[in-house]
């Protein structure tokens, strides 16, 4: 695996898209039922968490791999 290789494998980590994907679906559930403020901190939160994470998964695979 080369360093290419490892940051794509870093964008398309499942477990990233999956906590963005249910933060946003939940917070468009609150939306639904009146819930805009709660909605939009639950997205935010959602989405920092999933940066969050793929962060964590280039940090454990690609700069200790690579020893950047």
């Amino acid at each position: 695996m080369n360093y290419q290789e490892c940051l794509h494998s870093t964008f398309s980590d499942i477990e990233s898209w999956t906590i963005a994907i249910v933060g946003l679906a939940l917070a468009f559930v609150l939306r639904r039922f009146g819930r805009t403020s709660i909605a939009v901190v639950v997205a935010s939160v959602g989405v920092a968490f999933a940066v969050f994470w793929a962060y964590l998964h280039y940090e454990l695979n690609c700069v200790e791999l690579f020893g950047l």
